[in-house]
């Protein structure tokens, strides 16, 4: 009242006045209350008199979504229970499956989907929105659809590639606090053919080996088909590799649920590795499928890897030495294990040479040496290299060759590159001085 006494303020303080709350929503009873998901919103601080009985719900607007862009409390994407999810059940390999979505714009306020995206598989097609008057009209992301209205997404499984149960996902992005809604199609697809094995490893093999594997395919309903090798593979097939394609039991026109692949090497093997793909096409059209550019129908086929390893006369395992990183002084020993593939070529006048990397220079020839061993019950012997320490103040990299000189007409000789980095006070102890300080060499602090 007035008159009444109070205790003065101190001038340094200010008056503190409540904004008005009118636009704060009282919950209603029994009404599960929503709340955004999100960063909260960024509050401005609120000085003396500012906005006092101003309408703040203007700043509750743009709250930022953990997937980016703005959300709204009131925004809503519908979709029925179990709905966001459609399984084909069985299908054959190669079919295109078709499914469209039906969602709504469930909420209070307007709904906006920023983009619907697949994944790898599947493709999205137009999404439309029902328009004014109730037809469905093709939807521009971003724009808002009023509450109550109903969403269409078409989307397609294409199983070309896939085999056995395969699951795909479109990921919906909106303003609802959700942020993200997952779809998802998914089948059972079974292969139109089989082979087995899908994988054959010849092994190490010599130059001169010959050897034979055999591929089992087979159509997964007996469906009897012709069985070609598609010869227009970007890459060649290996030096000494034939492969004869043979129908079991087959019908008056060549065709047969049943074929054997037979993948011969040798003779006539080259050194290296070897590696193929067989891709096995048949005559039998992909049912579902869509008509390539050249508007001819894709057929069913199945792919096979070929793979193994041809040594030679001699082979050196490895091929290449790491000294590592070394200090001035130290002793790193390395070994290489030479082999003879040949019976008739013994491994008893092997021979040793350091040269530096490419013919160039190699200042530290004399800091490394040799030794030889036997293996006892083997054709072949280990070379071991060793660096028997570089001089004091030794800073830099080091690169050579050892040539190892076989004895053999046919490879008389094999490089083995080696290398390494020398560094003044790499893995020194540390040194203890009096009272026990660490000193130099020491990682220590002191």
């Amino acid at each position: 009242s007035a008159g009444a006494t109070s205790q003065a303020t101190p001038p340094q303080e200010k008056p503190v006045v409540k904004p008005a709350v009118k636009h704060v929503k009282e919950p209603q009873v029994g009404k599960q209350v929503k709340k955004p998901v999100g960063k909260p919103p960024l509050v401005k601080p609120v000085e003396q008199g500012e906005h006092a009985g101003h309408d703040h719900g203007q700043e509750q607007q743009g709250l930022q979504g953990r997937y980016g862009g703005d959300v709204d409390p009131e925004a809503k994407l519908g979709i029925e229970f179990g709905s966001e999810k459609h399984d084909f059940g069985r299908t054959m390999q190669g079919e295109v499956l078709e499914h469209t979505f039906s969602m709504t714009s469930a909420g209070k306020n307007p709904l906006i989907v920023r983009q619907a995206k697949p994944t790898c598989g599947c493709t999205v097609g137009e999404m439309l929105v029902e328009g004014d008057d109730g037809k469905m009209v093709a939807y521009v992301f971003g724009d808002p659809i009023p509450p109550g209205r109903r969403i269409e997404l078409a989307a397609t499984l294409d199983t070309k590639n896939k085999r056995n149960k395969t699951q795909v996902r479109i990921n919906v992005f909106t303003n609802d606090p959700v942020g993200l809604t997952q779809l998802g199609l998914s089948a059972t697809v079974e292969p139109f053919m089989t082979a087995t094995p899908s994988f054959v490893n010849f092994g190490d093999l010599s130059e001169d080996a010959v050897k034979s594997e055999t591929i089992d395919v087979r159509t997964s309903k007996g469906v009897p088909i012709l069985l070609t090798l598609n010869q227009s593979r970007p890459i060649p097939r290996p030096e000494g590799m034939e492969i004869d394609l043979v129908a079991v039991n087959p019908g008056a026109d060549g065709k047969s649920s049943h074929w054997q692949v037979l993948v011969h090497l040798g003779p006539n093997l080259k050194e290296g590795p070897v590696g193929y793909a067989l891709n096995l096409v048949s005559d039998a059209d992909m049912v579902g499928a869509k008509p390539l550019p050249d508007g001819s129908v894709p057929k069913y086929y199945i792919n096979a890897n070929v793979s193994g390893r041809v040594l030679g006369i001699l082979s050196c395992n490895p091929q290449y030495l790491s000294m590592g990183l070394v200090r001035p002084g130290q002793v790193v020993p390395r070994t290489v294990r030479l082999t003879s593939h040949d019976p008739n070529f013994q491994l008893d006048d092997v021979q040793v040479e350091l040269v530096g990397y490419r013919q160039e220079e190699f200042p530290w020839k004399d800091n490394f040496s040799t030794i030889v061993r036997p293996i006892p019950g083997q054709n072949a012997v280990d070379i071991e290299l060793r660096l028997n320490g570089l001089p004091d103040g030794s800073n830099g990299s080091f690169k050579g060759e050892m040539k190892i000189l076989t004895g053999n007409s046919s490879k008389p000789e094999i490089k083995v590159t080696f290398s390494g980095v020398c560094r003044a006070g790499v893995g020194r102890p540390p040194v203890r001085r009096a009272g026990g300080e660490k000193g130099a060499g020491s990682s220590g602090k002191k």
